[in-house]
């Protein structure tokens, strides 16, 4: 009987240093939370970035686009993103461009090879296009697409950035 009151006491001693010594974490412990929150924190700057910059290519391009004629040269899906592609080439300035695209299935079956196009593109990059469509004169973007980056890239932005500042708060919480 003592014996089952010895290892009661013995397993209570335990369980109250257990929970009453709190070691702090060493240097290590810092150092590669630093780096995960830091390469986090990178990740989701960059992702800000991308969304921003693909918002100012969309809206440069209705306000200091150029069209010129050109023609679809391929289309093709593309079966790991699911999206429609269609290629086609232009001439700025004598200079050739062949652009690739995504577009929407409508526009894929409507727009057959050597079909004849509009394109709209940058005056001071031309490698920067969009194809026009044929009965609405409106530039054709792939909402699907640019949705998609859209919310990949600034939501997933946004959400890397809060993950360190969880972490930081993770952190500051242990002292």
């Amino acid at each position: 009987m003592s014996d089952l009151i010895n290892s009661a006491g013995t397993i209570g001693l335990l369980q109250s240093m257990a929970t009453t010594t709190r070691q702090l974490p060493g240097i290590d412990f810092f150092i590669v939370v630093g780096a995960i929150a830091l390469a986090v924190g990178f990740v989701g700057i960059l992702s800000i970035y991308a969304a921003v910059r693909q918002l100012r290519v969309r809206s440069e391009l209705h306000r200091n686009g150029v069209t010129v004629e050109g023609r679809i040269t391929g289309r093709r899906f593309d079966p790991r993103s699911k999206w429609w592609m269609v290629t086609y080439s232009y001439d700025y300035q004598g200079q050739p461009y062949s652009h690739e695209q995504a577009v929407r299935k409508k526009y894929y079956l409507a727009l057959p090879e050597e079909t004849a196009v509009l394109v709209h593109y940058l005056a001071r990059d031309p490698t920067v296009a969009r194809v026009v469509d044929p009965t609405t004169a409106r530039i054709i973007h792939n909402p699907d697409e640019f949705w998609y980056n859209i919310a990949f890239r600034f939501y997933g932005g946004i959400g890397a950035i809060f993950v360190v500042l969880i972490i930081v708060r993770q952190v500051l919480s242990i002292f």
